[in-house]
């Protein structure tokens, strides 16, 4: 279960709980905008119910495109990581969440935009890209974020 994710979106004003991407129902990966609060959050959570969620405050949910990249590297100290532009790093310790695939663990669908079959956290904006790496790219993190800069102008 090492994940790369690398979004590029841009929210709507205003909004709140925009769900970027979701996967599972009891095994959890997700990121969600708050554009009234300005945060973005992510959350991983095993079906124990322990979780590592990394919250990034400021004004990101102003209207403006972002680049949030989230990292599942290991279990342990850092092994939940979202950088937002490239940097302003966040990180939380997931030594406890289970380490076991969550895809075969848990049936519930992966969403982009929402979670799929509750329309009340729809992502209320534009996504213009979404990246998903079924392993730890973060020995490519910073040359995969100059290249998708490089085309956005981002940050």
């Amino acid at each position: 279960q090492l994940n790369s994710y690398f979004t590029i979106t841009e929210t709507d004003v205003g909004s709140d709980s925009e769900v970027v991407f979701r996967q599972g129902n009891n095994y959890r990966l997700s990121n969600e905008y708050s554009g009234t609060s300005g945060s973005i959050s992510s959350q991983l959570r095993d079906g124990a119910g322990d979780s590592a969620n990394v919250s990034i405050s400021s004004d990101f949910g102003n209207g403006n495109m972002r680049l949030t990249t989230t990292l599942i590297t290991a279990r342990g100290a850092n092994g939940h990581t979202v950088f937002v532009d490239g940097a302003n790093e966040t990180s939380n310790n997931s030594t406890n969440i289970e380490n076991t695939n969550f895809a075969s663990a848990d049936s519930g669908d992966f969403g982009i935009g929402g979670i799929p079959s509750n329309s009340s956290f729809d992502f209320h904006g534009k996504a213009s890209e979404c990246i998903f790496y079924n392993s730890d790219q973060s020995s490519n993190r910073t040359a995969l974020e100059t290249n998708i800069n490089s085309y956005y102008s981002i940050f």
